[in-house]
């Protein structure tokens, strides 16, 4: 064999019919309905399944060809041109065979299984996805959830400290305003011993300038003293007679 780039090729199938392989009934509820699709040599083509619910539902009556009609519209096929009777020996020839059949049912049934598994395990997966975003999203929400608490709890200290400190400070301040104001106030017991010596220093004062005043300085007694002298030398003198007075 020799390699070559890989070169695609497109083959065209064409579905020329449908048999209905199965119908399973949830009573009064839906039906699910396994449609295998065929070629013009009978092979299958693909298998489908489709569920008929609600109102689809409720009108299927015991006309069963609306269960075809709803098989045509649900994929979008449309029912094929009348066409002339077969032969009895042309629609044996074209009748598959039991056992032709019963590989095309064991094959479909095969192919549903390996679907269900399929959609059943993408069904589980979704759900654990779902599950792990909901653990997630709930982690997220609790840690958010927690950041905030723990924010507006150190708000709440910070807070609290700056209040703590800002009584502290002025307490401290009030402190010292009392201490400064009773430091330039003098207590009762300074204020009465101040009083008193300046009373004291007072009465001192006045005694001696009294003292002062009554007692005559040195120079004072001096001039009275040589003034005395003089007033007796002048009446000695007047008394004592002069030779002139003499006779």
């Amino acid at each position: 064999m020799y390699s070559i780039s890989p070169f695609p090729v497109v083959t065209t199938k064409t579905i020329v019919g449908f048999r209905i392989d199965r119908i399973e009934i949830s009573l009064f509820k839906s039906a699910i309905i396994t449609v295998i699709l065929v070629d013009n040599a009978g092979s299958i083509l693909d298998i489908k399944f489709l569920n008929m619910i609600g109102e689809d539902y409720s009108k299927w009556d015991a006309d069963d060809t609306y269960v075809i009609e709803f098989i045509k519209q649900s994929l979008g096929f449309s029912s094929a041109p009348a066409a002339e009777t077969p032969s009895a020996e042309t629609q044996a020839a074209e009748t598959p065979s039991a056992e032709t059949q019963a590989a095309e049912t064991q094959a479909a049934d095969t192919q549903a299984a390996e679907t269900q598994a399929a959609d059943t395990q993408a069904a589980e997966t979704q759900a654990a996805d779902t599950q792990a975003a909901d653990t997630q999203a709930a982690d997220t929400q609790a840690a958010d959830t927690q950041a905030a608490e723990t924010q507006a709890a150190d708000t709440q200290a910070a807070d609290t400290q700056a209040a703590d400190t800002q009584a502290a400070d002025t307490q401290a301040a009030d402190t010292q305003a009392a201490d400064t104001q009773a430091a330039e106030t003098p207590s009762a017991e300074t204020q009465a011993a101040d009083t008193q010596a300046a009373e004291t220093q007072a009465a001192e004062t006045q005694a001696a300038e009294t003292q002062a005043a009554e007692t005559p300085s040195a120079d004072t007694q001096a001039a009275d003293t040589q003034a005395a002298d003089t007033q007796a030398a002048d009446t000695q003198a007047a008394e004592t007679p002069t030779d002139e007075n003499v006779v």
